[in-house]
């Protein structure tokens, strides 16, 4: 066989067309989706972490609303258990283990104030 046979029998081969992409390609659609449901969860989880503070704030509003020491003090001792359990805070003042006779306004007003710092964080 001649060069010229050759080149005859070659010419009916052609390569494939080239794609356009250039290759693999991966849809970004997905994995914006993906993302945006990660900061939706976690945006809402950051809520709902926070939530028990709101309310322990809205609650303390409402005992400073209460007549006097003697009925804001079994209120402010509850909220203050419930506030150290889940803000795992320094334990309240040992004004909050007195017995209820021996309570007076010095006394709520350090438990507020514990209070109140332990909500501010």
């Amino acid at each position: 066989m001649t060069p010229e046979e050759l080149l005859r029998d070659l010419r009916d081969i052609h390569l494939p067309e080239v794609a356009d992409g250039g290759g693999f390609e991966i849809a970004i659609e997905p994995f914006l989706f993906l993302i945006a449901a990660l900061l939706l969860l976690a945006g809402l989880a950051w809520r709902r972490a926070r939530l028990w503070r709101r309310q322990a704030q809205a609650r303390l509003r409402r005992i400073d609303g209460a007549a006097g020491p003697r009925e804001q003090w079994p209120q402010l001792l509850a909220l203050a258990r419930r506030v150290g359990r889940l803000s795992q805070a320094a334990p309240p003042p040992d004004c909050a283990y007195l017995p209820p006779e021996r309570v007076g306004s010095e006394e709520v007003a350090a438990l507020r104030r514990y209070l109140r710092d332990c909500l501010r964080t």
